[in-house]
């Protein structure tokens, strides 16, 4: 007969130990399933929302609790004959090492890349009708700096200080409610709508979203090339399916006939009715859509560009949220002719969204 204390109480630490790692692998199999499939159905899209980092820890704090109530249970039974609950702990292993290449923790050990006279540094600042408490200083400044969802009554004048050069190289243009202040010579720029009131939810008309927006940005380099930058602005409401989202910019983009606004190296300023979109050396804006989506492969696909923060950023490279940053949710793209070089985020007082900026060197 077994004495009291060789016994098995009916919630050991073994069954509790067995169960914490069930449940560590239970989570990596929902968080795998939801990417694959959640965005498939609007209504639950969100769960794709979910990064690999909290995924890794979700299950390695399960895993570690597996395996801290497996060494009691060991300490406080004579049986040696149950074995340690691997399965949870190779999958916390697992997603460890999937966000540790997600964040490309590797170019850790890269050296930097230096800048070279024709590089071009671009930034974007999306206010979202809010104004900036304090402009940072910047220790590498920018050529570019796009301004998204400015109210009309805000202080960009602070903003110049994060463009390099002086004030007789500067020069600036305005759209619909995109600004953009720049090192280059802005030549052209044109803007389009996107209508989504077909698709909104349900809801006072009154709380409905801004107009989403696309434009478009055509800079002078000192070669006398021209570089084409996008700006895109996407809804935000979670209920807007984001293939939906995804197709209607591209389709948008593909038939617009607009009008184009082009300035001179005189200054002369003129327009051009029937403009069409210049297919883009870069890409920049608010998708309300994070990085991983399976949505986003489209606007690859269609317009030959890859994003920027999966490809070079250290880190998960999260814009938006607070107090704490959650989403990479403003992105920047370039064409296989854009090398980036650099990419990061910068947080300004008083905005929800963080600031994105990337380095990226013109290839023959």
């Amino acid at each position: 007969m077994p004495s009291a204390s060789q016994r098995q109480p009916p919630n050991s630490y073994r069954a509790l130990s067995r169960a914490a790692s069930a449940l560590a692998v239970l989570v990596a199999v929902a968080w795998w399933l939801a990417r694959l499939f959640a965005e498939r159905w609007a209504s639950v899209q969100w769960a794709a929302w979910v990064g690999i980092e909290w995924a890794a820890l979700a299950t390695s704090l399960l895993a570690a609790l597996a395996l801290l109530l497996y060494r009691a249970d060991r300490r406080r039974t004579s049986s040696r004959r149950t074995s340690a609950p691997r399965l949870g702990l190779i999958v916390a292993l697992l997603l460890v090492a999937l966000t540790a290449r997600a964040w490309n923790l590797h170019r850790l050990v890269l050296p930097a890349a230096t800048r070279t006279p024709s590089d071009v540094r671009i930034g974007y600042l999306n206010l979202s009708a809010q104004d900036v408490h304090d402009w940072p200083a910047l220790a590498d400044r920018m050529d570019i700096v796009f301004v998204a969802n400015r109210p009309f009554n805000a202080d960009l004048q602070p903003a110049w200080s994060w463009i390099s050069g002086d004030e007789t190289t500067h020069d600036a243009a305005v759209i619909g409610r995109c600004a953009v202040m720049s090192r280059l010579p802005v030549r052209r720029w044109g803007l389009a709508q996107l209508d989504f009131s077909d698709v909104w939810p349900a809801s006072d008309p009154a709380d409905r979203p801004e107009q989403a927006w696309a434009a478009w940005f055509q800079f002078e380099q000192s070669s006398g090339e021209p570089l084409t930058v996008w700006v895109v602005d996407l809804p935000s409401p979670i209920e807007l399916s984001r293939r939906l989202v995804v197709a209607r910019l591209l389709e948008r983009v593909r038939s617009w006939r607009g009008t184009a606004y082009a300035t001179d190296a005189a200054g002369v300023r003129t327009t051009e009715p029937g403009a069409s979109f210049p297919m883009p050396d870069v890409i920049v804006g608010d998708f309300n859509t994070p990085r991983w989506s399976r949505a986003l492969p489209a606007i690859e696909s269609r317009l030959g560009v890859r994003e920027v923060s999966a490809r070079i950023s250290v880190g998960p490279a999260s814009t938006f949220g607070l107090p704490v940053a959650l989403w990479p949710i403003d992105l920047l793209y370039s064409s296989d002719d854009w090398k980036p070089t650099a990419h990061s985020t910068v947080r300004l007082d008083g905005l929800r969204h963080r600031a994105i900026a990337a380095t990226f060197t013109p290839l023959p």
